[in-house]
C-alpha cells in the first residue's frame, strides 16, 4: 500500500497494491488459518471464529474510515494512510508459531535450509493430489463458487446503490451493515459450530442459500429497505461460510492435511477473485441493468448449496457406512 502512494501510473498500482499486497494478504491470512486449528485440537471452531472477527470488525469501520480518507486527502495519502496501519500487524505476525508436534525433528536440530528440504517443499507446493478425494474436490468447487459471490457482491455495492438512485454514503452504509453482520453472525456460528455433532457443512451450505435470499430482496425490493436487508442477509451469509471453512477442511480431510487443502482451496479461489467483478461488471456494461448482473451471483450461490447438500449426504452416508463396517465382527 504505501508502494501504491508513490504509484506514477494504474500498472504500478496493479503491481503494488495487486500482486505484492494481495500476496502477502494471501500469506498472512492462510497462516493465520492453519496454526489457529493447529493450537487448538478443542474448540477450533470457537478458536477460529473468534480469530475471525478482527476482520469483521475491520471491514466494517474500514468502509467508512477510507471514504472520509479519500473524501479529506488524496488517494495518494489514503494508501500511505492504511499502509501505516497493516504495517501495525507486523509485530502481532511474529508472535505466530507453529506447534511442534507438526514439524519434523529435521528442521528443529537444524537452522539451515538443506537443498533436500527445498526440493521437498517444491513438491509439496505443487502436488494438488489431493484433489483426487471427491469430498474435497466437491468442498474446492463450491467455496470456489463462494468467493465468486463474495468478491461479484462487495466490489459492487456502492456502485448498484447509485445504480438504482441511493447515495453514495448509503452505498457505503450498506457496505458497514453487510461487514457489522458479518461480524455478529461469526460469533454465533463460532459457538454453535463448536457444539459437539453440529456438521460445518450444514452451516456452509446454509450461508449459501442466505446468499440466494439476499440476491432475491434486491430484486423484490431494490430501495433503501431491499438494500439494507440484502445486506444484512448477505452478512450472515459470509458469518456462516468464511467461519467455518477450515473447520468444514478439518472435518473431511483432518488437521494434519490441513495447510496443503487450504493451501489448494486459495490457489482455486484466486481465479474467482480475479474475474468476479470484472464479469459483473461486463454484464452491466451490456444490459445497463444490475439485477441481471446480480443474479449470476445467485445462480452461483445456489449451485454452491447445492454442491454443499449433496456432500453432506455423501459424508454422512461414508460415516454410517464406516461405523457398521466397525460394528461387525471380523
Amino acid at each position: 500500500m504505501t508502494l501504491s502512494c508513490f504509484a506514477p501510473n494504474l500498472a504500478t498500482i496493479y503491481v503494488a497494491y495487486g500482486l505484492i499486497a494481495g500476496s502477502g494478504t494471501a500469506m498472512y491470512t492462510l497462516s493465520a488459518s492453519i496454526i489457529v486449528h493447529q493450537r487448538f485440537s478443542r474448540n477450533g471452531s470457537l478458536a477460529s471464529g473468534i480469530a475471525l472477527l478482527g476482520y469483521s470488525f475491520g471491514a466494517a469501520a474500514g468502509s467508512f474510515v477510507t471514504n472520509f480518507l479519500l473524501q479529506s486527502f488524496s488517494w495518494r495519502y489514503t494508501f500511505l494512510i492504511l499502509g501505516a496501519i497493516n504495517a501495525q500487524r507486523i509485530p502481532v505476525c511474529l508472535l505466530f508459531r507453529t506447534p511442534t508436534r507438526f514439524t519434523s525433528q529435521s528442521e528443529h536440530t537444524s537452522g539451515r535450509i538443506s537443498g533436500q528440504m527445498l526440493r521437498r517443499y517444491l513438491k509439496d507446493i505443487f502436488d494438488f493430489s489431493t484433489l483426487r478425494h471427491g469430498k474435497y474436490s466437491m468442498c474446492v468447487a463450491a467455496s470456489t463458487l463462494q468467493v465468486f459471490c463474495h468478491s461479484a457482491f462487495v466490489y459492487h455495492t456502492v456502485n448498484r446503490a447509485i445504480n438504482v438512485g441511493l447515495t453514495s454514503v448509503q452505498g457505503v452504509a450498506a457496505a458497514t451493515v453487510t461487514s457489522s453482520a458479518n461480524m455478529v453472525s461469526r460469533v454465533v456460528v463460532s459457538f454453535v459450530a463448536n457444539i459437539q455433532g453440529v456438521n460445518p457443512l450444514h452451516i456452509y451450505g446454509i450461508g449459501m442459500f442466505t446468499a440466494v435470499l439476499s440476491i432475491v430482496s434486491l430484486f423484490i425490493s431494490p430501495g433503501i429497505v431491499g438494500t439494507m436487508i440484502a445486506h444484512v442477509l448477505f452478512g450472515i451469509f459470509l458469518g456462516c461460510t468464511v467461519t467455518v471453512t477450515s473447520t468444514m477442511i478439518v472435518y473431511l480431510m483432518g488437521v494434519s492435511s490441513l495447510p496443503k487443502c487450504l493451501a489448494i482451496l486459495q490457489f482455486a479461489s484466486g481465479f474467482p477473485r480475479l474475474v468476479a467483478s470484472p464479469l459483473i461488471g461486463w454484464v452491466f456494461d451490456l444490459t445497463h441493468d444490475y439485477n441481471k448482473a446480480f443474479a449470476i451471483i445467485g445462480g452461483m450461490a445456489f449451485v454452491s448449496g447445492t454442491l454443499m447438500v449433496a456432500l453432506t449426504f455423501v459424508t454422512s452416508h461414508q460415516r454410517k457406512t464406516v461405523a457398521m463396517d466397525s460394528k461387525s465382527p471380523s
